[in-house]
């Protein structure tokens, strides 16, 4: 418990202590996104906490960032023909183990992990010029990703795996399995041109590809060929093969 009331009082102070390095704001709240015990005390201190689980949430969608988050959420908003209270966007694994202990329906949204990563650096490049950059290595948020997933493996009878490649081209099939799981009446996104530039539109710079994005990305590659990132995206590959099995078997 002392551990705990420590974690949770360090992230308090760090959560809101501008001048501390942002590696280390990332990786406390990496650690703390684990935990529901540790998580959902400290977001209920902060703005987000209106997109965390609650007694009224009604669907939890979650992933590691850039696996499609912001376009999933936008589809699945945009298809509903009422507002729908969705848990989303904080990326935290305690997000679905809550869903789990609740039994809320969930979708967890994942992507490659090579790709998932070098996305999201190239992401914090490119909006650096707006805000601090989280300025982590390729291989620590590729520790990140392992953990995220790893966690949510022994919960997976309790959401329906999304696929990056199912999210963006046509995850009605997705909906299906959500509504047979959990006994609900989610609506499908109709997948057409016009439909997907509206998400595109509304949700900005995070929910889709870019060219400076693509071009950050060949920038980084000499740095994916280092030992220690060629075993850390080995292990990766390997939980989101395991992720693949699960979705074939849902």
């Amino acid at each position: 418990m002392k551990i705990i009331l420590d974690i949770f009082f360090m992230a308090l102070i760090i959560s809101n202590h501008q001048k501390l390095l942002p590696t280390l704001k990332y990786e406390l709240s990496s650690f703390i996104r684990l935990y529901p015990e540790l998580f959902f005390p400290i977001v209920n201190f902060k703005s987000s906490k209106k997109q965390a689980v609650n007694q009224s949430t009604e669907i939890v969608i979650e992933g590691f960032p850039r696996s499609g988050n912001s376009f999933f959420v936008g589809a699945f908003e945009l298809a509903q023909n009422h507002s729908v209270k969705i848990a989303h966007h904080l990326h935290a694994p305690a997000q679905l183990i809550m869903a789990a202990r609740k039994n809320i329906p969930a979708i967890l949204l994942i992507r490659n992990p090579i790709d998932a990563v070098m996305s999201m650096k190239a992401m914090d490049l490119e909006l650096s010029y707006i805000r601090p950059p989280i300025n982590q290595k390729l291989t620590s948020l590729m520790k990140s990703y392992i953990d995220f997933y790893k966690t949510l493996i022994p919960y997976s009878d309790h959401y329906i795996i999304s696929l990056f490649e199912v999210t963006t081209n046509d995850f009605s099939s997705v909906i299906d399995k959500v509504n047979n799981k959990f006994q609900t009446n989610f609506q499908a996104f109709n997948f057409n041109k016009k439909n997907t530039q509206e998400i595109f539109n509304k949700r900005g710079v995070h929910a889709g590809p870019n060219a400076k994005r693509q071009e950050i990305k060949q920038l980084l590659h000499n740095e994916f060929q280092s030992d220690a990132m060629q075993k850390l995206s080995a292990e990766a590959e390997s939980i989101y093969h395991q992720f693949e099995l699960i979705a074939q078997k849902q």
